[in-house]
């Protein structure tokens, strides 16, 4: 997905989260675009409490938990 229309979905999928739920956000390795919007919206999101990066275990995945 190009970066556009991953914000959409990722929006999406934040707002038709259950309260106290974990999201997986796959943003992939490729050019860091995707990932670096996905980081932007995870720290400004009010449902959004905390967000783990990616570590060499999940690697192109970021954890996000939702209030």
């Amino acid at each position: 997905m190009r970066v556009e229309e991953a914000s959409i979905h990722l929006e999406m999928a934040i707002n038709a989260s259950r309260p106290y739920s974990v999201l997986f956000v796959i943003h992939g390795t490729g050019t860091g675009a995707v990932k670096e919007r996905a980081l932007e919206i995870l720290q400004n999101h009010p449902r959004i409490t905390n967000h783990e990066p990616e570590s060499p275990m999940n690697y192109g995945c970021t954890i996000a938990y939702v209030k």
